[in-house]
């Protein structure tokens, strides 16, 4: 089975991506943001099958951290300043 990484995965594009990904099979891990202020119980729905992994994107030794420990297939990157 294929590993996804998402990034940006607590928001819309993100969170849809990743429902459908679960839903055809595919073995997806979401980052958010450490200090994120959104309610991801909202998005329970959507994120039910992913694996949610905490990271900050614009520090190397996170990002670095999460890839090799998830080892992903593919990483669709979302994440942006909002």
């Amino acid at each position: 089975m294929k590993k996804i990484l998402v990034t940006g995965v607590t928001w819309f594009i993100g969170s849809h991506l990743a429902l459908e990904l679960n839903k055809r099979g595919y073995d997806v891990y979401g980052l958010i943001k450490p200090s994120t202020s959104r309610d991801t119980k909202k998005l329970a729905y959507f994120l039910k099958d992913t694996t949610v992994l905490t990271c900050n994107v614009s520090n190397y030794q996170s990002v670095n951290h999460v890839l090799k420990g998830v080892d992903p297939d593919i990483v669709v990157h979302l994440a942006s300043l909002s």
